[in-house]
């Protein structure tokens, strides 16, 4: 609702704990002590809040884009950055804006889980084993 319509909201750099946790995911079963630094100084410190990563808002944009074209028209996601533009529809409700709720997620595509070698770590089993 602070977009002014036509106006873009970018986010850069939300690829950052994907390419984070692929790094220590593929160090973490070494032992190596440079693994063990990046998860508990990088990785597990971006995730400690709620476990959501920002590419999540990517996602429920996107579905928000399909359920409200005239307030969403359009989002561009690429490795780096994601945009997502403002239409010209009114925001009936300013104050209450939810775009989770807007997304209507019937498929569970914005439902970001860790995976289980993460999961594992982050609730305190050390490196992940089977990866």
């Amino acid at each position: 609702p602070r977009l002014r319509p036509g106006g873009v909201y970018i986010v850069e750099d939300y690829a950052n704990m994907h390419l984070a946790a692929l790094q220590w995911l593929d160090k973490a079963n070494s032992g190596s002590h440079q693994a063990n630094y990046m998860m508990e100084h990088c990785v597990k410190g971006m995730l400690e809040a709620d476990r959501q990563p920002l590419h999540q808002l990517a996602v429920e944009a996107m579905l928000a884009s399909i359920a409200a074209p005239g307030l969403i028209p359009k989002v561009v996601v690429d490795r780096h950055w994601h945009m997502i533009y403002r239409g010209p529809k009114d925001i009936a409700n300013a104050r209450n804006f939810d775009l989770r709720a807007m997304a209507n997620d019937h498929f569970s595509l914005a439902q970001s889980q860790p995976s289980g070698a993460m999961s594992a770590y982050l609730d305190g089993g050390g490196t992940p084993s089977g990866h």
